[in-house]
């Protein structure tokens, strides 16, 4: 049952917006209210873990790492 219950979509519904400012979760329109907590769980860890900051600062260090490599600026730098 625990197999079962770790794949059962619902508790994995709805998908990540990345690139805005904040947590956004969409969840799938035909959910029931199992899915629709799923969804709001995932915003909550996201939230909770602070994956936005992480994701920035890994992102931040790796536009570091090419510049100082001498890769061209990216559209964003210049």
């Amino acid at each position: 049952a625990t197999l079962r219950k770790r794949m059962d979509p619902r508790r994995a519904n709805g998908g990540v917006f990345l690139g805005l400012d904040g947590v956004v979760i969409k969840s799938h329109g035909g959910t029931d209210a199992i899915g629709f907590c799923g969804a709001i769980e995932i915003a909550y860890e996201m939230a909770q873990h602070e994956l936005l900051e992480r994701i920035r600062e890994t992102m931040s260090l790796s536009q570091e790492a090419r510049n100082a490599n001498g890769a061209p600026a990216a559209a964003a730098d210049v």
